[in-house]
């Protein structure tokens, strides 16, 4: 009962035509009886033993008649061992009393019969098509077995696996969490999963009705139709975009898709299939945080108006106040007593800081309110702007100032000029007793161009990397290094309206480093849709 593991076709196949080959020796068995023709036994063992499949013939009682070489291999014996044994002496003794019950129903019913039956042998435990013929004497009485079978073990392992990972896979798919649809060429819904049930709110009678269009608002028609002709037609997939289904309630369901192609052997396109996620909270967020970006927008441009309005409105009275304060400084110098002069430095002193803050503060209202319109701008140009600006503390400082090959931008000019004058008089003003060294270099990172300004100075303790580009924010007293502390935060507001970043990478007494990017715009990157290749 043992054969090589086949196509089960071929098998079968194979099976009935040897079948009709035992049949043809029975006829000729019956014709050597007559005395017509005589096989000798080594010719017949020959013919058996090289069938692809076992053959055997049992006695009623289950004892091996004849084996071939296939079915005797099986038992781990030769024929000869096996030819006079029982089906006791060669099974376990349930395989023994089942089969061999079965066999004495075939032969005293002389039926014929094929099954698969699974048997533990000497081998292992096996799996095989069977087929049972019954032989009759010349009166008619059954009185042997004829069987042949195949092994289809390994075949049924790999069926078993196969419904294994059917089931694995039914499972995943009816448990995801994402939904699942694929339609046919048409558009018409043909399976589906749990989620994507739920999620239209439609019963699966209904579904069976549907097509993807008519769960889906019209003005996405003509986009998903374009995505179909150019995306997944050509590429076999699109890339993730999104849309809005309509549920059986009426209810609009903002959803997050990608589509893939099943194609038949011949190539042409058979079915459509789109794993979908429903994006209902991640648009609420989103809207949310519009909202509050608006929110935050106006606030600042109102927070910008006060500012620009008081210090505007502030420089009048404050120059009063210092013109009176420096005529009372001319004019009682010394006439009254030494602290008396005290008091009125320190009067001009701090009405002269005043003044400077407002200017400060006049100018930082001025980056959103009065900014210019963006323009190339060659960074180069305007870095020689403000290093003539800085002439006089460059020279003091014996400040040596190096730049590499910079980019052309586009940005406001001015604000470019005061984003590196206030950087390069940073860097000349917190040096210690070396003389300053600054370097400018620019290089292209993605879609921008990220900027350097690099110094030998006094560093900066990385606890500080953030607040020192707060409005107003010192890290050292204004004996050491005078200024209103708005310099850096100037620096991120204009960085910021340009649409880029700003931070600073430093070692505290090992010089600082201050970097700043602006979009390239040469690029139109933004809303413009980049072709995809397949």
């Amino acid at each position: 009962m043992i054969g090589e593991q086949r196509p089960y076709d071929d098998l079968v196949r194979e099976n009935r035509d040897l079948r009709a080959r035992l049949d043809a020796l029975e006829r000729d068995l019956a014709v050597s009886r007559q005395g017509l023709f005589t096989p000798s036994e080594r010719q017949l063992r020959e013919i058996l033993d090289k069938f692809v499949a076992g053959v055997l013939l049992m006695d009623v009682d289950g004892r091996f008649l004849f084996v071939n070489q296939r079915s005797a291999a099986m038992f781990g014996l030769s024929p000869a061992e096996v030819v006079g044994k029982s089906l006791s002496d060669l099974l376990s003794p349930e395989d023994a009393r089942t089969y061999l019950e079965r066999n004495r129903q075939l032969i005293a019913n002389q039926s014929f019969e094929e099954y698969e039956g699974t048997f533990t042998l000497a081998t292992g435990e096996h799996t095989f098509f069977i087929s049972d013929q019954v032989l009759t004497n010349e009166h008619g009485e059954g009185y042997a077995l004829l069987t042949s079978s195949i092994d289809i073990t390994e075949r049924k392992r790999a069926e078993e696996s196969l419904q294994r990972s059917e089931r694995a896979l039914r499972t995943l798919y009816e448990s995801m969490r994402d939904a699942f649809v694929s339609v046919d060429m048409g558009g018409t819904i043909r399976q589906y999963n749990n989620s994507f049930k739920e999620l239209i709110g439609y019963t699966d009678e209904e579904i069976s009705r549907l097509t993807y269009q008519d769960i889906t608002p019209a003005q996405w028609h003509a986009r998903e139709s374009q995505i179909v002709q150019e995306q997944i037609l050509p590429c076999g997939y699109s890339e993730v975009y999104e849309k809005e289904y309509r549920s059986k309630s009426g209810a609009i369901i903002p959803v997050e898709l990608r589509t893939g192609l099943t194609r038949d052997e011949q190539g042409q396109p058979t079915h459509m299939w789109a794993m979908i996620r429903d994006i209902t909270t991640r648009k609420r967020a989103e809207a949310a945080l519009y909202q509050t970006m608006e929110e935050l927008t106006r606030s600042n441009a109102d927070l910008e108006q006060f500012a620009y309005v008081a210090s505007h409105d502030l420089q009048e009275p404050l120059r009063g106040v210092i013109g009176m304060v420096q005529l009372l400084q001319q004019r009682y110098q010394g006439q009254i007593d030494a602290r008396a002069d005290q008091y009125i430095g320190l009067a001009v002193d701090s009405a002269m800081r005043m003044q400077a803050l407002i200017n400060d503060l006049l100018i930082f209202s001025r980056v959103q309110r009065r900014g210019q319109p963006f323009v190339p701008t060659a960074v180069a140009t305007a870095l020689d702007v403000a290093l003539a600006n800085l002439q006089v503390a460059i020279h003091e400082s014996a400040a040596l100032v190096t730049h590499d090959d910079l980019p052309t931008v586009q940005a406001d000019p001015g604000q470019i000029i005061q984003l590196l004058q206030n950087l390069i008089g940073n860097a000349i003003k917190f040096h210690d007793h070396a003389a300053p060294h600054i370097h400018v270099s620019a290089e292209r990172r993605d879609d921008a161009w990220c900027f350097a300004v690099r110094d030998n100075g006094i560093g900066i303790a990385s606890d500080y990397f953030e607040r020192i580009f707060i409005i107003f924010q010192r890290l050292h007293p204004r004996q050491a290094y005078p200024g209103t502390g708005i310099g850096l935060a100037l620096c991120k507001k204009i960085v910021e309206r340009h649409g880029g970043q700003i931070w600073v990478d430093s070692h505290l007494g090992h010089g600082a480093t201050f970097f700043f990017t602006i979009p390239d715009r040469s690029y139109p990157y933004g809303d413009v849709i980049i072709p995809q290749t397949c």
